[in-house]
């Protein structure tokens, strides 16, 4: 039921009812007209001001209300006011009052014509939207940029029958500020003569109306007289070409963000009447698709970029050089070329580092990266591995004296000294060189043989040399420790073992650190910090990194299904830490177990606060409530005012300031102050290398909230960690340890050992 406030209501929106192209009549109980529309004026021929109040003038001798029809549209048959009976379309609707009596009919007509307009219209406007559909998906599975231009102006082009459809880019966008339009793509099926457009060219013609929907940011149509030019009382001007072919107007649409639009879409049309909203419409959609394909394209190229550069010095790194090793090397193989691979180590940055802080280090980093880019220049690629590592590819070789002349352009290159916060630092280098295909036809052989060049060449102070098979013979089995490793990692026999860390005032087992091991087949157990390095050299650090988060989360996992949530730390290395996508790895193993946030945790060094790249890893992975811990705290350089921004929730006190606590005052000292400073930025401690009684009691009267060392228990196998965690836990807090030995099961038989007693009280606030 529909009330008579509908009137009211129609009233209350009469401006946009006048623009309504329908006839809008509406009349009350007698038939006497209570609304007339400016369409309805068109349609009938009566003024609005002759016919309200006073019955239907449409109802003529044949016309009926037909009111069994309401809300159905139906042709009806209505006088005209020149006397002309005309058949039309209709559709009513019955008005009632606030009793639910009737109170008259509103009645909306359509004319042939108009129909068959709207129709047209309904007609065009779903040919339009099928063709935005289309390029969207034409936008996604195109190769280029290049090609989503074309089939956006081809698109335009064929859907409205325009002559012509050009896409322009602006060189530079904003307010005033456009300084060039190059035309990017060109449709012109309708056009007779040359096409006042080239791919690439400057745009002049549309130029005008292109610059003035840049600068409105909005649609633009503009209407081109018929006048003549030069001599004719009309200056000469862009769009003449246009004028000539016969195009009566223009119309402009801005593509890209609207804050900062970096093109137009400008289509050209022979009729002065041609573009309506309509047309408006399709054309800022097809804008908006192609805006839409190049922020997705540039996003991708943003995310690679990040993928395969280097986050402080902007320089390639090592995944993108050895990307662009096979590619040279593959070219080498074709033309017979030479290609050299140069492994450039840095002397004395260690130095300013140690003395100046690792902001200094990173200015110095940044100032040898741009030296070494200008010295190489096109001949190659330069790259930074990590550290105080850079790298050189340079193909198209003739001799092995070319390699030899790149090398002593580095050096040279590296001969002025650095500026830093605290004055200026000369920086050398030690260059080694291998040489592609007669030593090393693959990127990995190649950087690990320049690799043992560089080190004879810093071990014998040569500033460079060539990799000598007879001299550098690999005495440490680097190579083919690299292929074991390699093969170990695919094959899962790569080693994880877990050390308890414990609460020092509950002496309960609150989680263990994961510690990677692995043993050569040909030389046996292999020391963690020297394989870990070996796989940051030859590009596994993230395959090892993975293999070791994978395999410390599914753990945790069994743990927690078996009663006992105990929270696993896991060691990343700076190399591995700013590779792109480890906290989406990390994230991943805690879905995908099920873990808390805070139970698969990582510990990172002092020297990884120094990397951007890893810094913003942390943060981003500490926003997820991932616990994140500093290793080995106190013997590198810390920025106090960087780690009070850093969300760290943990320091773990290096093993030197702990062994000797009980009888040095100096390493009490540097603990006490440590324990200040977590106290108040609200971080936990752990000491590490707690290996004997009084060290353990030592620690637990700081402060020190949990314990880690052989005092407790060393690295274990998961099968010993259960049976060892079962023995402990039955046993309430035994320590089974000489009075004074360095680790369980030497000197004399031991005895338990209970240090409750000795343990101060700790908040709740600091219990895990």
């Amino acid at each position: 039921m529909i009330a008579v406030g509908l009137v009211a209501a129609l009233e209350r929106l009469r401006p946009v009812v006048d623009l309504v192209p329908a006839a809008f009549v509406a009349v009350d109980a007698d038939e006497h007209v209570t609304v007339w529309n400016p369409a309805a004026e068109q349609l009938f021929g009566w003024r609005a001001a002759d016919v309200l109040g006073a019955p239907d003038p449409t109802l003529g001798p044949r016309g009926q209300a037909c009111t069994d029809l309401l809300g159905t549209p139906h042709e009806v048959t209505r006088r005209r006011s020149d006397g002309e009976e005309v058949d039309l379309t209709v559709v009513s609707q019955a008005l009632h009052d606030a009793q639910g009596l009737p109170a008259g009919r509103l009645s909306v007509y359509a004319g042939g014509a108009e129909r068959r307009r709207l129709e047209l219209q309904l007609a065009v406007r779903a040919k339009q939207q099928v063709a935005v559909v289309r390029l969207g998906e034409a936008a996604l599975g195109a190769a280029s940029m290049a090609d989503v231009s074309a089939e956006a102006v081809r698109t335009v082009a064929t859907t409205t029958g325009l002559p012509a459809t050009v896409l322009l880019r602006a060189t530079a966008s904003g307010r005033g500020r456009v300084s060039a339009l190059l035309t990017a793509a060109v449709a012109a099926p309708g056009w007779a003569g040359p096409v006042p457009w080239g791919v690439g060219d400057p745009a002049l013609a549309g130029a005008a109306t292109a610059r003035q929907a840049l600068a409105t940011r909005q649609a633009v149509v503009t209407v081109l007289d018929d006048g003549p030019g030069p001599g004719g009382g009309r200056p000469a001007g862009d769009d003449d070409p246009l004028r000539a072919q016969g195009v009566r107007a223009l119309a402009a649409v801005v593509v890209g963000p609207p804050s900062d639009p970096w093109g137009v879409l400008l289509a050209a049309a022979g009729a002065p009447d041609r573009f309506d909203r309509d047309d408006l419409w399709f054309l800022q959609a097809v804008a908006g698709i192609v805006a839409a394909a190049d922020a997705r394209r540039t996003a991708e190229a943003e995310v690679r970029h990040r993928a395969l550069h280097d986050a402080l010095t902007g320089l390639p790194n090592r995944e993108m050089l050895l990307e662009q090793t096979a590619r040279v090397l593959a070219e080498g193989r074709s033309t017979r070329h030479t290609s050299a691979l140069l492994l450039v180590d840095l002397d004395g940055f260690k130095d300013v580092n140690d003395s100046h802080g690792h902001q200094a280090g990173d200015r110095v980093l940044v100032q040898v990266a741009d030296r070494v880019r200008v010295a190489i220049g096109a001949r190659g690629l330069v790259a930074r591995l990590g550290g105080d590592e850079f790298a050189v590819l340079v193909g198209g070789l003739e001799t092995a004296l070319d390699a030899r002349g790149v090398a002593e352009d580095l050096l040279a290159a590296l001969d002025t000294p650095c500026a830093t916060p605290g004055g200026t630092a000369r920086i050398g280098g030690s260059v080694g060189i291998a040489l592609a295909p007669t030593q090393g036809d693959d990127p990995t052989t190649l950087l690990m043989r320049a690799d043992l060049a560089m080190y004879r060449a810093k071990r014998e102070r040569l500033g460079y040399t060539l990799f000598d098979a007879r001299r550098d013979h690999d005495a440490s089995g680097r190579l083919a420790l690299v292929t074991e490793l390699r093969a170990a990692l695919e094959d899962g026999t790569v080693g994880v073992e877990y050390q308890p860390f414990v609460a020092l005032q509950t002496h309960t087992v609150q989680g263990a650190e994961a510690l990677v091991r692995w043993s050569s087949p040909r030389r046996g157990p292999q020391a963690p910090a020297d394989f870990v390095r070996l796989a940051e050299q030859a590009g596994l650090i993230e395959e090892l990194t993975t293999y070791v988060l994978r395999t410390a989360a599914r753990q945790a996992a069994v743990w927690r299904d078996a009663g006992a949530d105990l929270a696993v730390s896991v060691n990343v290395s700076p190399v591995a830490l700013a590779t792109p996508g480890l906290d989406a790895l990390v994230l991943d193993c805690i879905e995908r177990h099920g873990l808390g946030p805070d139970r698969l945790r990582l510990e990172v060094t002092e020297s990884s606060l120094a990397n951007d790249a890893a810094v913003a890893a942390i943060e981003r992975l500490a926003r997820r409530r991932v616990r994140i811990a500093i290793d080995d705290f106190g013997t590198g350089y810390s920025s106090l005012s960087r780690l009070k921004r850093l969300p760290v929730s943990t320091v773990k006190v290096d093993r030197s300031f702990v062994t000797e606590l009980a009888d040095d005052p100096r390493d009490a000292a540097m603990l006490r102050a440590i324990m200040t400073l977590a106290r108040d930025l609200g971080l936990r401690v752990v000491a590490e290398g707690v290996e004997t009684v009084r060290a353990a009691r030592a620690v637990t009267e700081l402060g020190v909230h949990q314990g880690q060392g052989l005092l407790y228990a060393p690295a274990m196998s998961v099968e010993a960690f259960d049976a060892w965690a079962d023995r402990w836990a039955r046993g309430g807090w035994p320590c089974c340890a000489p009075d004074d030995a360095a680790a369980p099961g030497t000197g004399p038989a031991p005895r338990v050992v209970d240090l409750r007693n000795a343990a101060p009280d700790v908040s709740p606030a600091r219990r895990e």
